[in-house]
């Protein structure tokens, strides 16, 4: 048995997240709608049984909608998606859940993480498929700014008393 296309992990996930959250496919549909995409019941049958190709636009929103990342609906993390947490119903409170691991902010993080979380929401509430592209590039964007600063605040933080035990 040769492994699986892209296309076809992505039919498998699919199928097996709408049933773990026990969705219908008319669910399933009202619940893209609230995200932006529009996808058919008939549709989303059709791709699951790998019949139908989806574009980038409806991977991200099918992502969000099943409360998981592509990779992991495309089959490319370790973990199988059905292992993920409950259905969250906007990008916005999985962006708000996230960014709420941080912890305490720096001075300049408030500002970003306000940022991710209006992005979040325009993702949420845009009606236009022509501009939720580059307001997820934004928001992954921001999102990167915040991890790289955690990254150089961690770098500094440990090497702060790093010359203490050398004699001046």
């Amino acid at each position: 048995m040769g492994t699986a296309t892209a296309s076809e992990r992505l039919a498998c996930n699919v199928r097996e997240l709408r049933e773990k959250r026990q969705l219908s496919f008319r669910d399933l549909e009202a619940k893209l709608r609230e995200h932006g995409k529009s996808i058919l019941a008939s549709g989303l049958l059709k791709l699951e049984r790998g019949e139908r190709r989806t574009d980038v636009d409806e991977l991200i929103a099918l992502a969000a909608t099943l409360g998981v990342g592509v990779p992991e609906l495309l089959g490319l993390e370790e973990t199988t998606p059905v292992e993920r947490a409950p259905i969250v119903s906007s990008v916005e409170s999985v962006t708000r859940n996230d960014l709420a691991e941080l912890g305490e902010l720096s001075t300049l993080e408030p500002t970003l993480v306000e940022t991710a979380f209006r992005l979040a929401a325009a993702i949420d509430q845009s009606g236009d498929d022509r501009a939720l592209p580059g307001l997820t590039k934004e928001l992954r964007a921001t999102i990167e700014q915040l991890a790289a600063g955690r990254r150089r605040t961690a770098d500094v933080d440990e090497d702060e008393f790093a010359d203490l035990d050398e004699p001046e």
